[in-house]
């Protein structure tokens, strides 16, 4: 759905995949992280963990998923996690 012109695309399950994604609004547990990492992230709330390669710049970060995932939606969370399971951070789907 793109709200901005009020349109509904229509698809098959494999072209509602997103593969990237930006997310902004970050907030951090500990020290604010820059530069490129492979992470695991958490889309939804008690979802499975991806993993990915998020490029965290001042004010935003790119994630890249190793797997697409299908149904996300901006507005959605986007929680990061170290290898460890920690909570590294989180932002929004933008």
């Amino acid at each position: 759905k793109k709200a901005e012109n009020n349109t509904l695309i229509v698809g098959n399950e494999e072209e509602a995949k997103v593969g990237s994604f930006l997310v902004t609004d970050l907030s951090f547990i500990n020290e604010k992280q820059i530069g490129k990492v492979e992470i695991k992230v958490r889309i939804r709330h008690l979802g499975e963990l991806h993993v990915a390669e998020v490029t965290f710049n001042e004010d935003n970060a790119n994630v890249n998923l190793k797997n697409k995932v299908f149904g996300l939606a901006p507005g959605q969370s986007c929680v990061f996690y170290s290898d460890n399971g920690q909570v590294i951070g989180g932002g929004i789907i933008s």
